[in-house]
């Protein structure tokens, strides 16, 4: 398997996940569930952590950047999530990203 950074990587995902309102809760039940199943493709994710209010302390969504074939194994994964499956998610965007850095000119 290519290195996850390599400039020329085509296979990068850029998923970004909201949460629902006033999920604080809810990303405290799941929470062990949804980094548990993160770990299981651990070696296709470059990068993955929360996002914040502007408060800095408020989660109040996601990020991921993977590396998979396909938009629908991205899918797959994201549909799978617990905090997709237990609501923790209202939304979420799937964006293919190619690594241009550092720049090869």
């Amino acid at each position: 398997m290519t290195a996850l950074s390599t400039p020329d990587s085509f296979t990068h995902w850029i998923v970004t996940l909201l949460d629902v309102e006033d999920s604080q809760d809810l990303r405290k039940t799941h929470g062990p569930a949804h980094r548990a199943y993160a770990a299981t493709i651990e070696d296709r994710i470059v990068l993955a952590g929360p996002t914040y209010a502007e408060d800095d302390v408020t989660m109040n969504g996601s990020v991921f950047v993977v590396n998979f074939e396909t938009r629908e194994e991205v899918e797959a994964f994201v549909a799978a999530d617990p905090f997709v499956l237990n609501r923790v998610y209202e939304s979420w965007t799937i964006v293919l990203f190619k690594n241009a850095w550092p720049y090869q000119g």
